[in-house]
């Protein structure tokens, strides 16, 4: 394993690579241009998150732009971070994880008239058909979100639509994960969000630090938050770092879908002592009668 690691990009592959290369012994230095990792992520979640690369030893520098790149045994790695000042670093190893595009360039999908967007991602409707006849697009190269489990959906609508059979993709929220530590997972919208979207938002936090399970399981570093329509209590979204997140945000997802209150999941009987009870105790605290919260 490389002693030095650099990784320059600091989104969720990133972030997933340089947590791997820490936890196997690498001193780990994270890049990334923006000011805060995340952005789009909870204030709680990204807390989590620095808290848990503070404890693996990881550096973070936000702000920070990689200028260029000297290659060696050792490589050199200059940086210009957002006051304009330089500074150099080393690594024995430097990943690249900056964007992505669609691979279509070289397709000669001109010839055909294929439709494309302005990035090179081919453009389908809602039968995942592009605007030639018979033609179908899934996954990455269609754009939107570029995540596994979309594109598994995608697929599945353009093979009926192929078979003949009625289909179109029509998600209300697609869930990501990132497979971090602590593991973090959404679905929804952020309280931000809802709120540049026109909502009055109501917000529940529970900690795993609260819950049996979790004290059980030396898991205590996490927790679950919802947000919803103030008025309606329309469930909006819903934020989970820590154990179990990537499993505990399908059940959220389908409540998402299903268009469900607070009361829904409050209401909704979950077995004790587990993890999903988290989601249970987040909306109680929401509707302002969480029972188990710690102060």
């Amino acid at each position: 394993m490389s002693s030095q690691v650099a990784v320059i990009g600091g989104g969720y592959i990133g972030l997933e690579l340089g947590i791997a290369y820490a936890k196997l012994g690498s001193r780990t230095t994270v890049v990334e241009l923006l000011p805060e990792l995340l952005p789009d992520h909870e204030p709680e979640i990204r807390a989590a998150l620095t808290r848990s690369l503070q404890l693996l030893g990881v550096t973070v520098l936000t702000g920070t732009r990689a200028e260029s790149m000297q290659r060696g045994t050792v490589s050199k790695v200059m940086l210009r971070a957002g006051d304009g000042s330089l500074q150099t670093i080393e690594a024995d190893l430097v990943v690249v994880s900056v964007g992505r595009r669609p691979a279509t360039a070289q397709l000669g999908l001109d010839a055909l008239r294929l439709r494309v967007d302005a990035r090179g991602f081919v453009m389908v409707d809602e039968r995942m058909e592009t605007n030639l006849l018979g033609i179908y697009a899934v996954g990455d190269v269609a754009g939107g979100v570029q995540l596994a489990h979309k594109a598994y959906r995608e697929g599945k609508v353009a093979a009926e639509v192929i078979c003949g059979l009625p289909s179109a993709y029509d998600a209300c929220v697609v869930p990501a994960v990132i497979y971090a530590d602590p593991e973090i997972a959404s679905a929804g919208l952020t309280a931000r969000q809802a709120r540049e979207q026109g909502f009055e938002v109501c917000e529940g936090v529970f900690p795993y630090r609260a819950s049996g399970r979790a004290l059980t399981t030396n898991a205590t570093d996490g927790l679950v938050k919802v947000v919803a329509e103030a008025k309606s209590q329309r469930l909006l979204g819903v934020h989970i770092a820590g154990r179990e997140a990537g499993e505990l945000i399908a059940e959220a997802t389908l409540a998402l879908e299903m268009g469900a209150l607070l009361d829904d999941l409050s209401l909704t009987i979950h077995p004790h002592p587990t993890m999903s009870e988290a989601l249970m105790e987040a909306a109680d605290v929401a509707l302002g009668r969480g029972a188990h919260t710690l102060s």
